[in-house]
């Protein structure tokens, strides 16, 4: 929504293809994904650490703080990003 809000993609660049649900075109597609890598890569202090991170590395990280907390029945502490 916030693409679509922010103009950088239009609701003309999606159509609906009949029984296959609705589909972005190709220049839509390219200016989501670049739009998400740049989210995923753009860097924010840790609210605890104070350390330079981003969203790609704090779901990284995560993933594999679920991995222990399911093959070790431990109870799961969600990162919270705002305080």
């Amino acid at each position: 929504m916030y693409l679509i809000n922010k103009g950088v993609i239009k609701l003309s660049q999606f159509t609906e293809k009949e029984g296959k649900g609705v589909r972005m075109d190709e220049l839509s597609i390219k200016s989501y994904l670049s739009n998400y890598e740049k989210f995923m890569t753009a860097s924010f202090a840790d609210i605890k650490t104070r350390k330079q991170t981003n969203y790609r590395e704090v779901m990284k990280k995560n993933v594999m703080k679920m991995e222990n907390v399911l093959l070790n029945n431990i109870e799961y502490q969600p990162y919270i990003f705002y305080s």
